[in-house]
């Protein structure tokens, strides 16, 4: 039941996004079947790889099947930025809970909550980056920081889905319920070792 609800979160988290890419590319062929099997080439490199991996590869992975890579990845990667979004108020969520019912981290919570601020720096830098970069002359670095900028412009285009109410509703929906689909196969996995008198 455990490996089950936990194959079923994916597919929940490829309609996410699907939604996010749906907005972010709205005249690319961006097909349901491509973004699922994206997620999980991503999800299976996240696990057998560190750093996280499987998030560039997936977004690689889904920019061969909508055409124009070099214009489709940075955009791709902006979506993952809007799912990164949409799992940080899953884990704030979480958060709350953990610190309000087990002592277990009350001694290192300033510590999780610091390192839970990498992704929304990220967020940060995405959204403001581009506004920061001016193309000045036209020497080598100033061709470099040009490119730079229009890839950062690519990259904000990610965060459309948050534009469109339908699309944005739908996708944090199904991020979401992957999040509580999650939890209850977690839930599941401990009754099955005897352990949910004490989850």
């Amino acid at each position: 039941v455990a490996c089950g609800l936990m194959a079923v979160s994916l597919f929940f988290r490829a309609a996410s996004w699907y939604w996010i890419a749906r907005a972010a590319l709205p005249n690319r062929p961006v097909r349901r079947r491509d973004v699922t099997s994206a997620t999980m080439i991503g999800v299976l490199m996240s696990a057998t790889l560190p750093a996280r991996l499987g998030e560039p590869a997936r977004a690689l992975a889904l920019a061969r099947r909508t055409g124009r890579m070099r214009e489709s990845v940075p955009v791709l990667l902006g979506t993952l930025v809007s799912q990164t979004m949409l799992n940080l108020i899953a884990l704030a969520l979480l958060g709350v809970i953990i610190v309000s019912s087990t002592p277990l981290f009350h001694s290192g919570t300033q510590k999780l909550f610091a390192f839970s601020l990498v992704p929304l720096l990220l967020l940060v830098v995405v959204l403001v980056a581009p506004m920061l970069m001016r193309s000045n002359g036209n020497g080598r670095l100033a061709r470099a920081g040009a490119a730079l900028h229009r890839a950062l412009i690519q990259v904000r285009a990610g965060l459309a889905v948050f534009r469109d109410p339908r699309r944005g509703a739908a996708a944090a929906a199904a991020q979401l319920g992957a999040w509580a689909i999650q939890l209850a196969a977690c839930w599941a996995l401990l009754y099955a070792l005897g352990l949910d008198d004490k989850a």
